[in-house]
């Protein structure tokens, strides 16, 4: 049991430094595009980072269901090999890739057209818009096959080899394009491109890596076997749709600020909104790379009927909502110190979209770990029923503040959808478990770690002192969680061993 959870402190630790390493390469980068090609560079690519989102989202949680086969040995089950389940999968997510980049293709002329001035020439140095969109196409296309080595590795439980190289890559993609950017004043024609470049060079770089663990087994299917093979696929989809029907809604939900934004209030806007919207984000890096962790855990525990599974997932929630509230709190109320540190001088209306939009990100981030219970339990169906009411009525709520220019309104209306559905989820969670009394500790907890952030910060008025309390507090608030993981798992221990020798 200890050495399961030192195991799995060193795969949470490598994936939150996977996803830092990402969010502080995106903090780097926006100040550079910013200050070289002008906040319509950083609407543009704002506009397609969301294109991306929503699309890998759309892959209908193939990814997770996959892993779930796997861990299960589903295959079997199947009566077919598991490099043949593999196979199948990878068949599968070739064919998404290929159609995702196809849309690309055929909707050049449309996305030309909805981001009205492509043909600035300060943001592409060299080729045409048309032919920028097709670069971004072949970026997000890509991404479906990190998607499918990702689900080996969190399967298998072998996230730190793919987090180190998706570190690694990060990195030196950023490097280099910062670089041309700087040095010889390029435009994002040539940022999308050594993305698709180092992209292309990770996944060759993954698939032997995967190889060599013993997590990939090669196999050849003829094509008169594929059809036989392929139809496992339809018990599969059959426990995906629930999955399908969140990751749809989620992605509508999650992009459409951005795409009404760029529709209604022209990408200037969208530039202004996109740097709030990525500082906001910055939390939620340490949520989801506990899920990646957490998920396949829980459905191990679940698997074996274990009672530790309600008590593991109590213990990951503690540990999130003591790191991820102080953090979004003093965000929240030093938004311009901030954005003033990060960007220097700034629009007005920025920190007033991020002090907003990270109470979003709050509620947001506490939602992750009770979402993957509902994902190990297989209750996905409460989740679909919630987004299919509350979705649509985000969506005409964004049209209607949209149509007005207000921008600020629309970090409101993403941050009340936010709150709703986490007492949503949170009520029918512990109400299935028949935890009532520990959901009213839940939110206890959560308020009283709100409030004593509050006091802190009001008792330290001066900026810096905040900023520095904050980093203390929740480094202080993160090693005593740690440590008491440690001594729970060490009593634990010394309990089942004294029962061992008691019972003999």
């Amino acid at each position: 049991m200890v050495k399961m959870f030192d195991s799995m402190h060193v795969r949470v630790a490598v994936n939150f430094a996977s996803k830092i390493t990402f969010a502080l390469i995106s903090i780097i980068t926006i100040p550079v595009i910013k200050s070289k090609l002008g906040v319509n560079a950083y609407g543009v690519l704002t506009f397609f980072l969301s294109i991306q989102v929503v699309i890998l989202l759309l892959e209908g949680g193939m990814s997770a269901t996959m892993a779930r086969g796997l861990l299960n040995k589903k295959y079997k089950i199947y009566n077919i090999s598991k490099a043949e389940y593999q196979s199948v999968y990878f068949i599968f997510f070739i064919l998404v890739s290929l159609f995702v980049f196809s849309i690309f293709i055929v909707f050049n002329h449309n996305i030309s057209t909805l981001i009205y001035n492509l043909d600035d020439r300060k943001v592409y140095s060299f080729i045409s818009a048309d032919h920028v969109i097709l670069l971004a196409g072949a970026m997000i296309a890509l991404q479906f096959y990190i998607i499918y080595y990702e689900a080996l590795f969190v399967a298998y439980e072998k996230q730190v080899s793919y987090g180190i190289h998706i570190i690694v890559f990060n990195v030196i993609k950023t490097i280099i394009s910062l670089f041309l950017l700087i040095v010889f004043n390029l435009g994002l024609d040539v940022y999308f491109l050594v993305h698709v470049f180092c992209t292309f060079i990770l996944i060759i770089l993954l698939h032997i890596k995967a190889i060599k663990n013993g997590l990939l087994e090669i196999t050849t299917l003829r094509v008169k076997k594929i059809y036989t093979k392929i139809s496992f696929m339809k018990e599969e989809f059959h426990f995906s749709k629930n999955i399908l029907c969140v990751s749809i809604l989620s992605a509508i939900a999650f992009q459409a600020d951005r795409l009404f934004v760029t529709k209604y209030m022209g990408i200037s806007a969208v530039g202004m909104y996109g740097i709030a919207y990525t500082l906001s984000t910055v939390p939620t890096l340490f949520t989801s790379s506990l899920y990646n962790v957490i998920y396949p855990r829980l459905i191990i525990l679940i698997r074996e009927q274990s009672s530790s599974a309600i008590s593991f997932f109590e213990l990951v929630s503690k540990l999130i909502y003591i790191i991820i509230i102080p953090t979004c709190v003093i965000i929240s109320l030093n938004s311009t110190q901030i954005l003033n540190i990060w960007i220097g001088k700034h629009e007005g209306i920025i920190s007033l979209l991020l002090s907003i939009l990270i109470i979003a990100t709050l509620f947001q981030g506490l939602q992750v770990i009770p979402f993957a219970l509902q994902m190990a339990q297989e209750r996905l169906k409460f989740t679909v029923f919630m987004n299919a009411i509350f979705v649509p009525s985000l969506i005409l709520a964004y049209y209607l503040v949209s149509i007005h220019k207000i921008l600020l309104y629309i970090s409101i209306v993403w941050s009340v959808y936010n709150i709703i559905t986490f007492f949503s989820l949170t009520i029918y969670l512990y109400a299935k478990n028949k935890m009532y009394t520990r959901l009213l500790i839940l939110y206890f907890n959560i308020c009283l770690c709100a409030v004593v952030t509050v006091v802190i910060c009001s008792i330290f008025k001066n900026q810096e002192s905040q900023i520095f309390l904050s980093l203390v507090n929740i480094s202080l608030q993160f090693f005593m969680s740690m440590s008491l993981c440690i001594i729970l798992l060490f009593w634990k221990t010394i309990y089942g061993a004294l029962r061992c020798v008691c019972c003999r």
